[in-house]
């Protein structure tokens, strides 16, 4: 894909990558904007002895990738960036902070991984809790955060980094449980989420980060226990008691249409992904629907193949090897 064709596709979504530098006012009270992005490898200039492997980055460069970052980052919800903004593969909250710029309390939290990368967030709203969950697997922590919301609703987000797909072609015996670490991550998941609403079958949740699997793949379905929807689908049954979480994934494939999140020759894929509550989709506290997902895409993520590529300060457009997503939320009446 051209990177013409790429910017037509910005075209298509003015409110949440908007160019110009004027902007409406927003409504009084939202709707608001959620944008998780992995950010690849986001280090800062300093070495850090307890991390793994090559964490140094050169200043000037840094400078530059986290300029092109908070220029994506700054468009979104017509120029005045999302309200929450979840990011994954950062080094700590200096490098929160250098994407999503001022006017945003940073929750991070370092974590037990040996490669010195966690997720975080930069939020608008007010935190009334966070805590990082350990399903004791890589070291990875998956956030958990309770917002609020207009001072009537909370939100329950949170943002994960699952284990990484490897090269079946050159993995070992070492690496080829990298499915199984997964599924294991998203049992734990699944269970702090049962808990959460068996004690209010209402509550609100969102789920977003990368998953390392396609919305498709039976990862969802069957260790997320998610049910898909579309836009276009009717929506979920109010009178179904099983409390599944709805997988926006599709949605998110309607707004790119023959693409995804990421893309590794020859294939696209939707590894980021949104999860939310029944609640959210059947205009509960806080409203969503799938028309409200979208993967964020301009010509400035892409390289002149059309892809997301790691950051290379030679070329002016390579950012992350992934795209990001956001969703739009509205609080109800």
């Amino acid at each position: 894909m051209k990177r013409l064709t790429a910017a037509l596709l910005l075209l298509t979504l003015p409110v949440l990558l908007a160019t110009g530098q004027e902007a409406p006012a927003p409504a009084p009270k939202g709707p608001f904007y959620v944008m998780f992005w992995n950010v690849a490898n986001l280090f800062d200039a300093v070495d850090d002895p307890e991390t793994e492997g090559r964490d140094q980055s050169d200043p000037k460069e840094l400078e530059e990738r986290t300029k092109r970052m908070r220029s994506v980052v700054s468009r979104v919800n017509w120029g005045k960036g999302p309200d929450v903004l979840l990011l994954a593969e950062v080094e700590n909250a200096e490098m929160i902070r250098a994407v999503a710029g001022r006017g945003y309390r940073i929750v991070f939290d370092k974590g037990a991984y040996t490669r010195g990368l966690n997720v975080g967030m930069a939020t608008r709203l007010p935190v009334i809790s966070s805590e990082y969950l350990d399903p004791k697997t890589t070291g990875r922590t998956i956030l958990h955060a309770v917002l609020s919301v207009g001072g009537k609703e909370k939100l329950h987000v949170y943002a994960l980094h699952f284990e990484s797909k490897y090269n079946r072609a050159t993995s070992t015996e070492e690496t080829a449980s990298d499915e199984e670490t997964r599924a294991t991550e998203a049992r734990f998941l699944q269970a702090h989420v049962t808990t959460l609403l068996e004690k209010d079958p209402s509550a609100n949740l969102l789920i977003t980060g990368d998953f390392n699997e396609d919305y498709r793949d039976s990862l969802f379905r069957r260790d997320l226990l998610t049910q898909e929807l579309r836009r276009g689908d009717r929506l979920p049954d109010a009178r179904d008691d099983d409390r599944r979480l709805v997988n926006l994934g599709g949605a998110l494939q309607q707004s790119y249409p023959g693409g995804g999140t990421v893309y590794y020759h020859p294939y696209w894929s939707i590894f980021d992904n949104i999860l939310v509550s029944e609640a959210m989709v059947l205009r509960g506290g806080l409203e969503t629907s799938a028309k409200e997902a979208h993967i964020a895409v301009s010509w400035d993520l892409l390289n002149n193949y059309g892809n997301p590529a790691h950051f290379n300060a030679k070329y002016p457009t390579c950012v992350s090897d992934h795209l990001p997503v956001i969703l739009r939320v509205r609080l109800g009446k």
